[in-house]
């Protein structure tokens, strides 16, 4: 059976509903992928996720490679144990992180890294506290996502911001060029079993826009690959220039194969992903608002939403949920006076509470 079924398509857009087969379960999309990384996600537990109906988790390869490590994850049992989490999880390639020397409020202390260098060889890097050389090369990513025993595993990219130029950005992908042969060739090396349970998803850059993006889709699609990881995302500003770009790549690629499109968390971005032909979200944006003490809710028209800030003094007036139509337990029994009583006096317990609210939003 073909791992990835085709139900229906749209006759307006490149939207389809279709069902995508794993080791652990049957991942209906789009979808939605919550994070399972818990220095990600602050206060929200992985199988919290499925309350919500959440079918697949995505995971922070760097991070878990960080704390605990990925070789104490394996003598563990892989992070389905360590998750406590019995579905499908999808881990990225550890790249997108250094490649903007991302260091969201959420990241424990220890998990900072600087001093990022590439070279042909791989991504080096300075992490932690003490400011320890850590190195990551395409044949280290598959092989730590192999050892937490991911359903699905990214080849590693190193996508610099749109911000640094085409020169610069044309520059990182020379040095990338045999990057995606080496993954695979690392992952040809794992046992046969291994290999028929995981998908892998080749990984493309956003910001590679034009003859950019042609060069670094001839690199990475390959016959190998199940599928399609589209990073970078988050650095495109204005919606116009978003789908025109993201409709432009995703008319380069086989159609056949699932898409997915890596942080991305404006839910009318979300909608014009689904559009343009994506499957599989992810964000770190329920948590990262959740933190801030903003929480999503549904307003007006479907696909409308609106912000609730609750570092607006007014709102310890309000003697309602944040959303009337949402079933998840913080509308159930808080009303936005209490979480903004809480958010004022630094009480920790709104940042999960949001958590919670935020990922039932974003996977209805």
């Amino acid at each position: 059976m073909n791992f990835f079924e085709i139900k229906k398509k749209d006759s307006k857009s490149r939207a389809r509903l279709a069902v995508l087969h794993t080791s652990r379960g049957d991942v209906e999309t789009p979808a939605f992928l919550p994070c399972g990384t818990k220095s990600l996600t602050g206060v929200v537990y992985a199988k919290e996720h499925k309350f919500w109906g959440a079918r697949a988790l995505q995971v922070s390869t760097l991070h878990h490679w960080l704390d605990p490590g990925d070789q104490t994850i394996k003598k563990a049992g892989g992070l389905h144990k360590v998750l406590d989490w019995d579905r499908a999880i999808f881990s990225d390639s550890g790249g997108g992180f250094l490649a903007e020397k991302l260091v969201p409020r959420l990241v424990d202390p220890r998990m900072r890294v600087s001093d990022v260098l590439l070279t042909e060889e791989g991504v080096t890097f300075r992490s932690g506290s003490d400011r320890t050389l850590k190195k990551l090369t395409p044949e280290s990513s598959v092989q730590m996502q192999l050892n937490f025993g991911s359903d699905a595993i990214q080849t590693l990219l190193f996508v610099p911001p749109a911000s640094k130029g085409d020169k610069q950005i044309s520059k990182a992908l020379r040095i990338c060029a045999d990057w995606p042969a080496r993954a695979r060739q690392q992952f040809a090396k794992a046992p046969l079993e291994v290999r028929k349970k995981t998908l892998l998803f080749a990984t493309l850059g956003f910001s590679f826009g034009g003859k950019l993006s042609e060069n670094s889709i001839r690199a990475n699609d390959a016959p190998g690959a199940d599928g399609y990881a589209v990073c970078g995302i988050g650095q495109a500003v204005a919606k116009s220039e978003f789908s025109r770009r993201l409709r432009a790549m995703i008319g380069r690629l086989d159609r056949s194969k699932p898409l997915q499109v890596s942080g991305l968390g404006d839910p009318k971005k979300i909608i014009l992903a689904i559009d343009c032909g994506a499957d599989l979200i992810d964000s770190l944006t329920p948590y990262a608002s959740a933190s801030l003490g903003r929480a999503l809710a549904f307003a007006g028209q479907p696909g409308g939403y609106r912000v609730i800030e609750l570092s607006d003094a007014r709102m310890q007036t309000v003697q309602e949920p944040l959303d009337r139509s949402c079933g998840c337990f913080t509308c159930l029994n808080h009303f936005q006076a209490d979480l903004a009583v809480m958010f004022g006096k630094g009480d920790e317990t709104y940042w999960r509470l949001l958590g919670l609210h935020n990922v039932k939003f974003y996977c209805p």
